[in-house]
């Protein structure tokens, strides 16, 4: 496991246990996605129950209420914005740590709340879950507002049509039980940030206030909050990279409509406990993925995976909620529509995340931002170059460096440069080398390939001079010294190539392709 900001142990360890029992096959991983995708249905499908019983009684209506949370648990599990986090391996960390979330709020809609809920152990099962939860991914570090949205509606416990209410003295004995769930995401917020302003993996510098002013960090949170809603009422234009959030102001019209759509929201359910219930889950589920540190975000499917949750849960209490009138001809052939709309939505969504050749295929095709579209260029020729098809590689690393040419990635450089060395190019070659070597001057490789260039081709000093410059980088690199040792003796320059030798022997004087070296020398 590379280093990550993201702590999700018990994903590593999910991983570890196929790769150790299946191997590593994609289809299992992929078939493991799906599995617990259909178990998350299944358990969505038990939490709407326990809450349709919540909202009111079921009194003869049993097998409304179980059509009733079947349909909408189907809706989410075939919604469009479910493909993302599915089909791409890489996302079993979302799956695993909503199953959980689910059964800590099975857990917890068990309770009986006539009684003391600190002597029961419905209650700190949930507790546990919730903690394995954020074990799993960090995603649901927000998830506590879940909770206290339940207690709004339809618990009922909690009473917020006033600022007064806020504190009454119900109130405090409801928020007082739900410390645990605050204290168990404060730990794990505070590992977050830690590890977010460490730098590790991937993730460049936080921004600054100066680079990301705080109106900017206010609007792109209501956009991100509007964008998972309006995303899930009209899934269209579904793409693995969203730009919105790369280049903007906070003063652009999507970010002031967005503002303003989410004040007029959260007015109008100040007095309506289900759906101020519905807005309180909504914003704090979604707290860990407004991009609050980041700049760019891309608000990714993936990320409203709970979210979906959360949303499909309240179209059901809204449907329920209103007794047997729901029941009617027209909503039931509409609810059918919607399903297999949204079903065959999900399959031509799934078409672009059938494999690497399809995903960036249509990020090229789609992507109008000309680094973003570099990139994806880059990605699409590593999987012609994998499939063996070079020629069409080197054409989109062309093309690549065309649509952006201040586009500067190892992933380009290095593979194209590999390329054109096998094919004859050794300047061209040299050329993307010597890129890579400015753009990580720590990046080994590089070093090696351009030295073995100049040494091929019979340039000594050139490769000299590179040496002395890859010494101060790599000091230690014995693999560095024999390359050159071996190309300065294929030259016919023994002196150097001795020298060089020398230097590998005071590293590691028992490393075998030395030795099979010395044999060599005179």
């Amino acid at each position: 496991v590379g280093p990550d900001i993201r702590y999700k142990p018990l994903t590593w360890l999910a991983w570890a246990l196929i790769d150790a029992g299946f191997g590593q096959s994609p289809r299992v991983y992929h078939i493991a996605n799906l599995l617990l995708h259909t178990l998350n249905a299944w358990l969505l499908l038990a939490v709407l129950l326990k809450l349709g019983r919540r909202i009111r009684p079921a009194d003869g209506e049993e097998s409304g209420l179980l059509w009733l949370a079947g349909g909408v648990s189907l809706l989410w599990a075939l919604h469009p914005l479910r493909v993302e986090p599915v089909a791409w391996i890489s996302c079993l960390a979302h799956g695993l740590c909503l199953f959980f979330c689910l059964l800590s709020v099975l857990s917890f809609v068990r309770l009986d709340f006539e009684r003391s809920v600190w002597k029961q152990g419905n209650y700190w099962l949930s507790i546990i879950f919730f903690l394995v939860a954020l074990l799993s991914f960090p995603l649901p570090l927000g998830f506590g507002a879940a909770f206290l949205a339940l207690n709004i509606f339809p618990l009922r416990r909690v009473e917020m049509t006033s600022f007064r209410g806020l504190f009454a003295r119900g109130n405090l004995r409801v928020y007082g039980e739900l410390l645990p769930y605050l204290a168990v995401s404060v730990l794990a917020v505070s590992q977050q940030l830690y590890f977010r302003w460490q730098v590790q993996g991937t993730f460049g510098e936080a921004v600054t206030m100066e680079q990301f002013p705080l109106v900017d960090r206010v609007t792109q949170a209501a956009y991100v909050w509007m964008h998972y809603l309006w995303k899930t009422v009209l899934p269209l234009n579904l793409s693995p990279v969203d730009l919105v959030l790369t280049k903007y102001s906070g003063f652009d019209w999507p970010m002031l409509v967005s503002s303003l759509a989410l004040i007029g929201i959260v007015v109008m359910a100040w007095r309506r406990p289900g759906l101020l219930a519905l807005v309180v889950a909504h914003l704090g589920v979604l707290v860990p993925v407004l991009g609050l540190t980041e700049r760019p975000h891309f608000p990714g499917d993936r990320y409203s995976h709970i979210d979906g949750v959360i949303l499909m849960a309240g179209l059901f209490g809204w449907v329920w909620a209103a007794g047997p009138k729901w029941r009617s001809s027209l909503m039931t052939v509409g609810g059918i529509v919607v399903g297999v709309a949204l079903a065959a939505m999900s399959f031509t969504q799934s078409l672009i995340w059938l494999n690497d050749r399809t995903l960036f295929t249509h990020q090229v095709d789609h992507l109008d931002d000309g680094a973003q579209r570099a990139s994806a260029m880059v990605r699409l020729a590593w999987s012609y170059l994998e499939e063996g098809d070079g020629m069409r590689a080197v054409g989109l690393f062309d093309e690549a460096q065309r649509t952006h040419p201040g586009y500067a990635e190892l992933d380009l450089y290095l593979p194209y440069g590999g390329i054109l060395e096998e094919i004859g190019d050794s300047r061209g070659a040299a050329r993307q080398y010597q890129q890579a070597i400015r753009l990580k001057p720590g990046h080994a490789v590089a070093w090696h390939r351009l030295g073995r260039i100049f040494l091929r081709e019979g340039e000594l000093d050139l490769a000299a001079g590179l040496l002395q410059d890859a010494e101060k980088h790599h000091p230690h690199d014995i693999a560095l010294f024999l390359t050159f040792a071996e190309g300065f003796l294929a030259a016919g320059d023994k002196n150097r190539a001795i020298a060089l030798a020398n230097k590998a022997a005071a590293i590691d004087p028992e490393n075998p392709r030395l030795k099979f070296l010395q044999q060599r020398l005179p």
